[in-house]
């Protein structure tokens, strides 16, 4: 048998068997940290949020009358959360200034959140596309520290963060005040 796909949530994996002669019955029963899951019982498996971190197996059987039982175990690794790709249009912004954030490798359809580090502020909360994707112009706040900073995206369904570094200028001068 062969394994295909990765431990990911949300990602499905599958289970190829060749044939069998004589004809056999094949079962699948697939495995978190141990633990049968309940109704895992088909050649595909889509790990969920509560799965992070535990280990993931599946266990194929064969038989046919008048033969021995055959059983192996493949092993997918530990679930583990989608990596989300973000990237961000300037790397250096004005507070006050305006940047476009995008990001994939999130829920289809799921709510994600945008926050700015050193101190937290919530810049947006949005609606991923149904490819998992982000594409959205935030606002550094005004009264935004110049330096350092981290602008963080969370989808709020899987707990999945990226973040990218960000720095902040202080606010530009409107006018000299001569004249």
């Amino acid at each position: 048998p062969a394994l295909t796909g990765q431990p990911l949530v949300g990602g499905a994996l599958a289970v190829t068997v060749g044939t069998f002669t004589p004809a056999a019955t094949v079962g699948y029963q697939w495995f978190l940290a141990g633990t049968a899951v309940p109704g895992a019982t088909g050649p595909a498996f889509t790990p969920a949020t509560g799965d992070v971190g535990k280990l993931l197996t599946v266990q194929v059987t064969a038989s046919a009358t008048g033969y021995a039982a055959w059983s192996r175990t493949l092993t997918a690794g530990a679930v583990a959360l989608v990596p989300i790709d973000l990237a961000l249009s300037l790397q250096t912004v004005a507070a006050g200034g305006r940047l476009v954030v995008t990001a994939s490798g999130l829920t289809p359809g799921g709510e994600v959140e945008l926050v700015l580090h050193s101190t937290p502020v919530t810049l947006a909360t949005v609606t991923a596309s149904q490819a998992g994707t982000i594409e959205v112009t935030v606002t550094i706040p005004a009264g935004t520290a110049a330096g350092a900073h981290t602008l963080a995206v969370t989808d709020l369904q899987t707990g999945a963060t990226a973040s990218a570094a960000l720095t902040v200028t202080a606010t530009g001068l409107a006018g000299t005040g001569a004249g």
